[in-house]
């Protein structure tokens, strides 16, 4: 039978499940870098494949960049259209300043209303060790 649903249970079942989770992922993580340490890496990019047995492993090499949005705004006019044509842009919400737009400035929102979509995003779930005083 299974144990209650009390939040005394449920916060030791979320424990368990948490040390679980953490474990595995450390373990595949590990596996996942000597896997990494068996193949050939190109420079500084692409994707080697190999064969294993029965699986097909492939490895992909990325390089992250990012931009310093604020510098090239300031460089953006003296470009050339081909330097300009490696970038994108994309309009971020600055929620408090939104929210305070639909708040205090209604008819100011809906200029923009139509453009934002909104969705519940997943609960954020914490439980931390409450720490106990000492006498």
């Amino acid at each position: 039978m299974n144990a209650p649903n009390t939040l005394p249970a449920l916060v030791a079942a979320w424990g368990a499940a948490k040390a679980a989770e953490s474990a595995a992922n450390a373990r595949r993580l590990e596996i996942e870098g000597q896997i990494v340490a068996a193949m050939p890496s190109p420079d500084p990019e692409g994707i080697v494949t190999a064969d294993a047995g029965d699986f097909r492993v492939k490895v992909a090499y990325k390089v992250t960049r990012k931009v310093d949005t604020e510098q090239l705004q300031e460089l953006w006019p003296s470009l050339p259209d081909n330097v300009q044509a490696v970038f994108r842009w994309k309009a971020e919400i600055k929620s408090k300043e939104l929210r305070g737009l639909q708040q205090y400035l209604p008819d100011q929102y809906r200029l923009v209303a139509g453009t934002i979509e909104a969705k519940p995003a997943k609960p954020s779930v914490a439980v931390e060790p409450i720490e106990k005083e000492t006498a």
